[in-house]
């Protein structure tokens, strides 16, 4: 639902609020819940009712329930003349849900209020189903407070649609120096619980081409400032290449792996596609081996030290000497402790 109103929202105000409530909700409302809504008196919330009946489409029904009095909003029987699938809107319900960590308060806000818009716009018998907007929910851990953040990534959006240039002020780590870049961004990238925007760093002034030949991935999160260059189009840069052909996020120098998994993550690794060339051949004992492509060996140094004891590199050699080293550091910092 729609934040409350603070109690210094105007008449008018209070008025379209609860119009919108009665109209895209289709629920019936106490006085004393549309009370602490609109965060006015009931006598106020009569008056209000009484414009709504003579100054708006739709007729309000008041039924009393047991002391108080509850209100709604009788739609036509039909809806009306527009073109919603029910079952794609259902489906979009599902993926904000699911991305719903990576969203704040105000976007989860406005995708409330236009689910709730579309539903006003189905025909009556499509409603029952959508007594609950919500299907799905996500899990997270260490969750990123992407409210603080709210107009850097309207900005961005703004700045990907309009295909224009931006200048951001960019601090990359929590106690680094801010950096000011101009970027050409393409797309924003949702991996590991994290928003980047990917981008290529561009000209500041003249003609808007590259400076670097390899794209950069931002977090949006570390975005101090966001500045949309309206003067400034970047429609005859090239796209950014985002398949996932290989393992890992950022491509840099490609590597072929193999590994190892003890029967305990074997069902985990086994039902996910970690690259497009991917091979798993699995042991009689449970366990399997995994071969594939990795854009970096960063990630998979990363990947493997992740399931401790239960997977072990076998090739490059080169890279299973640096995990062997990274292991060895790890049991020299937990002996000093």
């Amino acid at each position: 639902m729609p934040a409350k109103l603070d109690q210094d929202a105007s008449p008018d105000e209070k008025l379209l609020k609860l119009y919108s409530l009665l109209l895209f909700t289709g629920k019936e409302y106490s006085l004393t819940e549309l009370k602490e809504e609109l965060m006015c008196s009931k006598q106020t919330i009569g008056r209000l009712v009484n414009k709504l009946e003579k100054s708006y489409y739709g007729s309000v029904v008041v039924k009393r329930k047991g002391k108080e009095n509850y209100y709604s909003l009788k739609k036509p029987s039909k809806g009306l003349h527009v073109s919603i699938n029910p079952d794609g809107l259902r489906k979009m319900i599902l993926c904000s849900d699911l991305m719903w960590h990576l969203l704040s308060y105000k976007t989860r806000d406005q995708i409330e209020a236009s689910t709730l818009q579309a539903q006003a716009n189905l025909p009556t018998e499509d409603l029952p189903s959508f007594n609950d907007v919500h299907y799905g929910y996500s899990f997270t851990k260490g969750k990123i407070n992407y409210d603080v953040c709210d107009i850097e990534l309207n900005d961005l959006e703004k700045s990907i649609a309009s295909r224009k240039c931006c200048e951001i002020l960019y601090q990359q780590s929590v106690n680094g120096e801010c950096k000011r870049y101009t970027i050409a961004p393409m797309k924003l990238i949702a991996f590991r619980e994290t928003l980047y925007i990917g981008a290529w760093c561009v000209t500041r002034v003249g003609k808007v081409e590259k400076t670097i030949d390899n794209p950069m991935f931002f977090l949006v999160h570390r975005m101090q400032k966001v500045e949309v260059l309206s003067n400034r189009s970047y429609e005859k840069l090239p796209e950014i290449d985002f398949s996932n052909e290989t393992f890992g996020f950022i491509k840099s120098e490609p590597i072929k792996v193999k590994i190892f998994f003890k029967k305990k993550v074997a069902t985990y690794v086994y039902d996910r596609k970690w690259s497009d060339d991917q091979k798993i051949t699995l042991n009689d004992d449970g366990s399997l081996l995994l071969e594939f492509t990795s854009g970096n060996k960063y990630e998979v140094i990363s990947f493997v030290l992740g399931f401790g004891q239960n997977a072990v590199l076998l090739e490059p050699a080169s890279l299973k000497d640096e995990i062997a080293k990274e292991i060895e550091t790890m049991q020299k910092a937990y002996a000093k402790s």
